[in-house]
């Protein structure tokens, strides 16, 4: 169905085979196969001006991108099976669960509306053994923010792979880094655009760990892959991209510059500017497109809109009918019509939902909390963001789609810790303090008076002040008798 070949099925048998013993022994290694999710969802055969294929040094695999994406699912079945007991299937995200629903619903349009049924067949499968565990897992995979941070860290290692394999087709054949961008940086994927949306997502996770990481031995791989990223970045000329990361260092930055944090778009205008003129000096690097201006999107969504006002029920059937991408919710509607472009305004609204939410309990968290907090309020801010300018909402296999479900299982974990303090605190007796202890062992009525009078002082100054009541009573007493 997906074109398998027994030597393909084979190597994954036996990967599988080891990944169901690693997490049968421990079922957080599932944290490796979210890993393997990201890495193949950032692969892709490139293509040249004419739509047609490149060959890189690891053509084999991106040409294998949805099968190897699929057997990652796969494992992510037997893991949610070898640990059922751990599932919390009764506190699922809706967020992640609108993703879901999102991936099913285009399976069905291929499948019965537009006619392709083995396609329409494969991105269902594909829905079902990979998104539908996933949010499962990603909800109940973690117990306290180590294994949040644990889950962080193989995320920003992901990188490492990627940009691994770019140096070394960079040594192959340099060319195709840039092919189908007319200079721009595309990496190993089909478009500098996907690239440039990829890069923000690991920069950020980069920068995250770089401020919050306690293994103080990480940080200096944080630091080197966030300037490499942001210099990856830089070299896609997304604007996009560019954008995404800005949003999400605001939130990643916050508790160490509060209300400063506003100028950091400010800074970022001034650096792209200063780069600007950089690139056009030298004549190579080319970072002059973040500056250019020009409306390079306003008729591919007119295209669009014409599309789906032509088919409103269903669209053209297909994202592969669609012209371009550039925007999720009108991709949508061209593709599958109506009903999906409804499903992706209620993913928005789970998303915000879920953001107003974890807002409200920000004071019920702790520390590294509070900034995992930040961090799950600034991806889905970049998220959509992102997403009114590029159609990966849709998609069947993408980076984003991935850290979507992962980042849902985050914020279900944020509103979980977060409602259990804010019970504890509701049921918590108060603790006396050692005023209260004296005045219940020693005190008169009056000396009741007074310490609820003097509630706020501390202990030190608790005699003191009970003697200044003590007179102001007797005092008060006096003038009483007088009158």
């Amino acid at each position: 169905m997906f074109g398998l070949n027994p030597q393909l099925i084979s190597l994954i048998g036996v990967v599988g085979l080891a990944v169901a013993l690693l997490v049968a022994w421990r079922f957080k290694a599932v944290m490796l196969v979210f890993g393997g999710l990201l890495l193949t969802a950032s692969l892709a055969a490139p293509v040249d001006w004419q739509g047609d294929a490149v060959q890189t040094w690891m053509t084999p695999v991106q040409s294998r991108r949805s099968e190897l994406f699929a057997a990652c699912g796969v494992f992510l079945v037997m893991s949610m099976v070898l640990n059922l007991g751990r599932m919390k299937f009764l506190s699922l995200p809706l967020q992640g669960l609108c993703v879901v629903a999102l991936a099913l619903y285009a399976g069905v349009v291929r499948l019965m509306i537009a006619g392709d049924f083995f396609d329409g067949l494969n991105s269902i499968i594909l829905a079902l053994v990979t998104l539908l565990p996933g949010v499962v897992i990603a909800r109940s995979l973690y117990e306290d923010k180590e294994d949040v941070l644990w889950m962080l860290r193989v995320l920003a290692s992901v990188s490492i792979i990627w940009v691994g394999c770019c140096a070394v087709q960079f040594v192959v054949r340099a060319k195709v880094l840039t092919l189908a961008g007319g200079g721009r940086f595309q990496g190993m994927l089909s478009n500098p655009q996907h690239a440039g949306v990829l890069l923000a997502f690991l920069a950020a996770l980069s920068f995250f760990l770089l401020v919050n990481d306690r293994k103080y031995v990480f940080r200096p791989l944080w630091a080197v892959l966030a300037g490499t990223n942001v210099a990856l970045l830089l070299w896609t000329q997304s604007r996009t991209g560019f954008g995404m990361l800005v949003i999400m260092s605001m939130a990643i930055f916050y508790a160490r510059l509060g209300a400063a944090i506003i100028f950091l778009p400010i800074a970022g205008l001034f650096f792209v500017g200063v780069a600007s003129v950089i690139g056009v000096d030298i004549g190579e690097v080319g970072f002059g497109r973040f500056t250019r201006g020009g409306d390079t999107r306003t008729k591919v969504w007119e295209k669009m809109w014409e599309q789906f006002t032509e088919n409103p029920l269903f669209g053209a059937g297909s994202q592969q009918d669609a012209v371009h991408s550039e925007n999720s919710f009108l991709l949508g509607l061209a593709s599958y019509g109506i009903v999906m472009g409804g499903l992706i305004i209620l993913l928005a609204f789970a998303t915000g939902w879920q953001v107003l939410r974890v807002l409200r309990l920000r004071g019920y968290l702790q520390g590294l909390e509070r900034r995992l907090a930040e961090l799950y309020v600034g991806f889905c801010g970049a998220y959509f963001a992102g997403a009114l300018l590029e159609g990966y909402i849709v998609s069947r296999v993408s980076a984003p789609l991935v850290l979507m479900v992962i980042f849902s299982g985050i914020g279900g974990w944020l509103v979980e810790i977060g409602q259990r303090r804010h019970a504890e605190a509701l049921h918590a007796e108060p603790i006396p303090s050692a005023s209260d202890t004296w005045l219940a062992e020693q005190g008169s009525p009056e000396d009741f008076d007074a310490a609820d009078e003097y509630a706020g002082y501390g202990d030190e100054s608790f005699h003191s002040a009970l003697s200044d009541s003590r007179r102001r009573l007797d005092d008060s007493r006096a003038r009483d008798e007088r009158s």
